[in-house]
């Protein structure tokens, strides 16, 4: 399991894993938002937008992240390509986590 601790790393993952898809040029106020939803429909690759048209350069918006198992599983740890394994592996991991609670008690202090 990969170990990611930053955006630009995730994006180097996906990369990877042939799970990202990169455009350039796109126009911000009409493209990106039906581009997004088109990817989402046919659970599509990710999508990383990059230079913007009327913008400056260094600017980057990115979709659908979380959108498959597939792609959200590196972000929390998690080894499953489907959507079962991938609720299994969360209870499991979320049943060794420790909450801190709340003390009225204490919060007059």
């Amino acid at each position: 399991m990969a170990d990611i601790t930053d955006m630009r790393g995730y994006i180097e993952l996906l990369k990877e894993m042939g799970e990202l898809r990169e455009l350039d040029g796109v126009d911000l106020n009409l493209e990106v938002g039906a581009l997004t939803e088109r990817a989402a429909e046919q659970e599509g690759a990710a999508l990383l937008f990059n230079n913007f048209k009327d913008y400056p350069s260094g600017f980057r918006v990115i979709s659908n992240v979380f959108r498959t198992c597939k792609r959200t599983g590196p972000a929390m740890g998690i080894n499953a390509e489907n959507g079962i394994d991938y609720l299994y592996a969360w209870r499991k991991k979320l049943g060794r986590t420790n909450p801190c609670r709340y003390s009225k008690s204490k919060a007059g202090r």
